[in-house]
């Protein structure tokens, strides 16, 4: 799946728009255009955030982050769900 407008289909199942903007903006400065690899992060972070969540870990609502899983380059909360480098 390759395609830029199923890629954002994929982001938007399951986020707010605004959370789902920022996802896309976060993948595609990330992965300059490669919708592979964009998408493949996509699922790393909703899986990450899937599990983290049935851990009873408090995780960024966004990328799935946590505690001791910080993002790429560091971060840290600004809400109870969303991280810094998820924060528009």
């Amino acid at each position: 799946m390759t395609d830029l407008a199923a890629l954002q289909a994929h982001i938007e199942h399951g986020l707010a728009p605004d959370d789902a903007e920022r996802l896309g903006e976060r993948l595609t400065a990330a992965h300059d255009g490669d919708t592979d690899a964009m998408l493949a992060e996509a699922w790393q972070m909703g899986a990450r955030a899937v599990l983290n969540t049935l851990r009873g870990r408090a995780v960024c609502r966004i990328c799935g982050c946590w505690e001791l899983e910080a993002c790429e380059g560091g971060c840290g909360w600004v809400e109870a769900d969303r991280c810094s480098a998820c924060d528009p």
